[in-house]
């Protein structure tokens, strides 16, 4: 199991030191571009940060779904490589931001609705509105009984 305490606090420690280092290049107004990718680096730090803070509530178990994203009025083919009671991680998603609205649905027309907590670059990690029940057929290794 992560220890998601530690690496927090290894995130916050690296994120410091992109802020300071910031702040210095802030005094030096000819190195904009230097500052962009501070604020670039920082940005991926607090994501990162935000992930593991929410993730790993539910142990996940690796599976390979199958499914459809719908999203925006489109519908998307993805795979599912993860899943919880709590949510599912995807590959092939659509371009979504945090807090958007999906709803999943599988190949056997079962749906479930869920809040998108993380994107990057093609892959997203949902929460489904509704925790899954723990005898859930989806929780035994991805077989759809």
């Amino acid at each position: 199991m992560i220890d998601i305490e530690k690496q927090l606090g290894a995130l916050s420690q690296e994120r410091s030191g992109y802020v300071a280092r910031l702040n210095q290049v802030l005094n030096n107004s000819q190195r904009q571009e230097e500052v962009a990718a501070y604020l670039l680096l920082i940005e991926r730090l607090n994501d990162a940060a935000v992930r593991l803070a929410c993730m790993r509530q539910d142990e996940r178990s690796p599976v390979l779904i199958l499914a459809i994203c719908k999203f925006g009025g489109q519908a998307y083919p993805i795979e599912v490589f993860n899943i919880s009671r709590g949510g599912l991680a995807m590959r092939r998603a659509p371009a979504v931001y945090e807090d958007d609205i999906v709803e999943i649905c599988l190949l056997n027309g079962r749906c479930e609705v869920a809040q998108v907590r993380w994107w990057l670059g093609g892959c997203s990690g949902v929460s489904f509105a509704k925790r899954l029940d723990p005898s859930d057929p989806l929780l035994n290794n991805g077989k759809i009984q």
